[in-house]
């Protein structure tokens, strides 16, 4: 089959690209940045340019590229939210397991998400107004401030520790034009903080899962993971389905979860509508959510999942975020604690995406890019 994926020069569009082709689909690709050259993935057949993914612009391009090609499945692996607003158009031309646009916007708009977990009996972590933020760090207390609309991985987060800073957060936003949700800072470290990779059939069913535990996470203690291991912790995902029955979910999403000390509840800290950064490491152990989305959005009853189908306690290293967090861990942690924690993240089996060695033109171009004044690295 073909199948139009979007978010093709970053690094896990590319493990994706490369897991729909082995399982013989014939890959279009599409992203709002091109490479050095021209150059793309050897997985590709073909390599789109579109404009920024949050723009009006950017679904009105995809539309026009699903016309010509005529793919079978679209994978919007970035863009979702553009893609829902238009989900019939693209309906019209393609098959894809994207949920509706209201669906998408309740888990993206943490302060929306954060609002129904609590209707549901979800744990989150406790929300403050400005006010209550402000009294907060006055006792001695973190406040997390976050843009109500993120793409994860930690971006544009700030933890303050005093009014100043506080302040400071919120006017960095402001100046952005982006409102601000502040929470308390759920304590613990980093091996507290759980993710969990689910997909959907266009039934709402549960046709896909994977848990993982990180291990580090790049920038440190707020960033994409960097170094994690399996886990099968199914009762996670129990714990948040309820979330997805509601919205009548299809597709994709990434859940991000952190066990509180202080009570021993695992709290939801965000879901993103999409697959996971970290995509490679279920794929490594024979989760093929790629695969799935595109047979399940072909119509195909895929059985509904529960009991785990991969192996647990492999440990995952995306080698570019673990290798350039290091100098950090050492500042913080020592280098005598650093270099026994990094032995201990390497020992036994570890899955180490593999797109980037078997794809490696892709990789020397994302190098150049790099390079290049006033690209961003992503």
């Amino acid at each position: 089959m073909k199948v139009l994926l979007t978010n093709t020069t970053r690094s896990a569009g590319m493990i994706v690209a490369q897991s729909l082709a082995r399982a013989g689909h014939t890959v279009v690709g599409a992203d709002d940045r091109r490479l050095p050259l021209g150059l793309h993935s050897r997985y590709i057949d073909r390599q789109y340019q579109t404009p920024p993914k949050t723009g009006r612009a950017f679904a009105e391009t995809l539309l026009e590229i699903v016309r010509s090609e005529r793919p079978d499945v679209l994978v919007p692996f970035a863009g979702a939210n553009a893609v829902a607003a238009r989900r019939d158009e693209f309906l019209q031309a393609t098959r894809m397991l994207v949920p509706d646009s209201a669906s998408l916007e309740t888990v993206t708009n943490k302060a929306s998400l954060f609002a129904m977990c609590k209707e549901l009996g979800i744990d989150v972590p406790r929300s403050y107004s400005r006010e209550q933020a402000k009294q907060a760090v006055a006792r001695g207390d973190t406040v997390v401030v976050k843009p109500t609309h993120s793409e994860g991985g930690g971006a544009g987060i700030r933890f303050a520790t005093t009014v100043g800073a506080l302040n400071a957060a919120l006017d960095a936003l402001e100046r952005a034009g982006r409102e601000a949700v502040l929470a308390e800072l759920i304590p613990g470290p980093t091996v507290t903080e759980h993710a969990l990779h689910v997909l959907f059939d266009s039934e709402s069913r549960l046709i896909a899962w994977f848990s993982l535990r990180k291990s580090v996470q790049s920038p440190l203690h707020r960033g994409i993971t960097a170094a994690a291991v399996s886990t099968h912790d199914f009762a996670l995902v129990q714990r948040v389905l309820p979330i997805f029955e509601h919205l009548r979910w299809q597709g994709p999403a990434d859940i991000e979860l952190k066990t509180d000390p202080r009570d021993g509840r695992p709290k939801l800290i965000e879901i993103n509508g999409r697959f996971s950064g970290a995509i490679g490491f279920p794929i490594a152990l024979g989760i093929d959510m790629p695969d799935l989305y595109v047979r399940a959005s072909r119509g195909e009853r895929l059985p509904e999942a529960a009991l785990p189908a991969y192996a647990d306690g492999v440990r995952y290293i995306n080698p570019g975020p673990y290798l350039r967090v290091l100098p950090a861990r050492i500042r913080e942690e020592g280098l005598r604690s650093a270099v026994w924690a990094l032995r201990a993240e390497c020992a036994g089996r570890v899955v180490i995406p593999a797109g980037r060695f078997r794809d490696p033109v892709p990789m020397i171009a994302k190098m150049l890019h790099r390079l290049t004044p006033g690209t961003e690295n992503a």
